[in-house]
């Protein structure tokens, strides 16, 4: 069906949330979420966003209006790589909103036309602080592990844009080829040094990504 810009514009909100859905990567660097709302007739509206949690911010949505629950209930359970929990809505909004802050300061942007439909399955953002809300990065920094898709040359312009904006010594990079030799960082405790890989630190701090009581579909 074609899309009814001034539907979705005026009561896309006014739906009741029909659900939302948390998929995380075993990295704990990537998440697809969906945020779906119920039409009068049964029929759904919803939209799948892609996030990195570790860099880049909002990678991008796709919107479906007014499509059947069936359709839905493919996206859920078609693929078993992504194992979705349902998850409250502030949770997903909070994620996706910081996530396009977090991008937005280190220079990364999404399609901000399609953004102009998805938008709308989302409560308005009103400028709330979202920093204590979900930890992006390490320790609030861009960590940048390349997408087995991204060229050199794609790869290049991404560090010198983060060379930019965070600064030479701002961020974490770990080439593709040295993903399982990450660096080393020590944090401190009450019992001394504990020696952490980065990738250890991200999962402890985002540990709580799901709340309790979440479960897996």
């Amino acid at each position: 069906m074609p899309w009814n810009k001034k539907f979705v514009q005026t009561e896309i909100r006014n739906l009741p949330i029909a659900g939302c859905y948390l998929s995380i990567s075993p990295s704990m660097h990537d998440a697809v979420i969906i945020v779906s709302r119920n039409y009068p007739n049964g029929r759904k509206a919803w939209v799948f966003f892609v996030v990195d949690l570790a860099c880049k911010g909002l990678l991008g949505f796709d919107n479906h209006f007014d499509t059947s629950k069936k359709m839905l209930h493919k996206t859920l359970y078609g693929d078993r790589t992504l194992r979705f929990k349902q998850a409250s809505y502030q949770r997903v909004h909070n994620i996706i909103f910081g996530a396009i802050k977090f991008g937005e300061y280190f220079g990364f942007n999404f399609n901000r036309k399609k953004w102009e439909k998805a938008k709308y399955i989302l409560k308005e953002y009103k400028g709330e602080d979202l920093s204590q809300k979900f930890r992006f990065g390490i320790d609030g920094i861009p960590y940048y592990i390349p997408n087995y898709d991204e060229s050199e040359e794609k790869q290049e312009e991404i560090l010198n844009q983060l060379d930019k904006t965070a600064g030479t010594h701002g961020y974490k990079y770990v080439p593709r080829l040295l993903k399982s030799k990450l660096h080393v960082k020590f944090e401190a405790d009450k019992k001394g040094l504990e020696r952490m890989t980065e990738q250890e630190i991200f999962e402890e701090e985002n540990r709580n990504i799901f709340e309790d009581g979440d479960m897996f579909l």
